[in-house]
């Protein structure tokens, strides 16, 4: 059974974050005595990291040996078994992710560490965001082409099975 399934990640992401609530808050107490200003950016780059420090989390730890790439459990949960090349391809794209995320903390680091304040504040607050939703629409239109011999998926079947990982998570 994966972690999704198990809720172990949202868990622990309710846990981290309510680690990094408690830390923000030591951290404005200190805000008055240090460099004025500085709080938002330690705040923004928390929470980037936070989030996507758990989505990559899920994604590479479904990776493993033995486990169920997460983009896999997700189509299953959606159209049960898979055939052989959805399996592959819905691992390919679960490795994609994991890459996807990986890069972006990296870049943000970076950014944060050598780049200009403004540039660092764009690409945690939209350009990132334009990244994803841009692969989002890259894999739609790959998948298309690729498994255009399959039925389509419906968007609400996605919806039904979100809100079943859910429920299930939060028991």
């Amino acid at each position: 059974m994966s972690q999704l399934r198990r809720g172990r990640i949202p868990i622990l992401g309710l846990v981290l974050a309510g680690l990094s609530l408690w830390s923000l808050r030591l951290l404005a107490l200190f805000d008055a005595a240090l460099v004025p200003g500085w709080l938002p950016v330690v705040v923004g780059q928390l929470v980037f990291t936070l989030v996507y420090s758990l989505l990559l989390r899920a994604f590479a730890a479904s990776l493993r040996p033995g486990q169920e790439p997460l983009i896999s459990v997700i189509a299953r949960s959606v159209r049960g078994k898979l055939p052989p090349d959805i399996e592959r391809y819905t691992r390919a794209v679960t490795i994609l992710w994991t890459v996807l995320f990986a890069i972006l903390l990296v870049a943000s680091f970076a950014l944060l560490i050598a780049a200009p304040a403004p540039l660092w504040s764009q690409f945690v607050t939209w350009i990132s965001l334009a990244l994803v939703v841009l692969t989002l629409a890259v894999e739609y239109v790959v998948r298309r082409i690729r498994l255009r011999h399959h039925p389509r998926d419906r968007l609400r079947d996605l919806g039904k099975v979100l809100r079943m990982t859910m429920a299930a998570a939060s028991k």
